[in-house]
């Protein structure tokens, strides 16, 4: 009976020792991935274009910053934030060609989404949002690693 108590003794201590260093280790696993996805965010510029313009004021020193209608970046959260924004999702083909989800090619990049926002894919971020006020659109843009002339129309 004795060996019995000593054995429950030593898989019980044995049982919390290893949970306590396993527990430990995971959770600096999982704390590592939460900073090196908050690295990659933070290191991800909006860009933004505004053009200060003077106010018809008396006061000439006052001057008023009026936004432009280019498109731009948007974080992931503010994706469909509008209710009255249509969504729309695009393809960023690795031949630099840009379509929608039959397939048909974007003629107009620069006034839809600006070339400017494609230059925001890079190894780590593969799917960017966009913004356009005056076609009041928010843009999904994923990246896709085959060439458009591969695939050919309908995606």
């Amino acid at each position: 009976m004795n060996k019995f108590v000593i054995f429950m003794i030593g898989a019980v201590v044995g049982s919390v020792a290893a949970w306590k260093f396993l527990k430990g280790k995971y959770e600096r696993i999982a704390q590592e991935e939460i900073d090196s996805v908050k690295d990659i965010f933070s290191k991800r510029e909006t860009v933004s274009a505004v053009v200060e313009v003077e106010s018809p004021a008396v006061d000439d020193k006052k001057e008023e910053v009026k936004p432009v209608d280019a498109p731009y970046v948007i974080s992931p959260d503010e994706f469909g934030e509008f209710d009255d924004y249509e969504l729309i999702t695009l393809y960023f083909y690795d031949d630099a060609i840009v379509a929608d989800d039959n397939g048909d090619v974007l003629e107009d990049v620069e006034n839809t989404i600006g070339f400017e926002s494609l230059g925001q894919f890079n190894d780590y971020v593969d799917e960017i949002h966009v913004r356009n006020n005056r076609l009041k659109c928010d843009y999904e843009v994923l990246k896709d690693e085959k060439k458009y002339s591969d695939i050919g129309r309908g995606k």
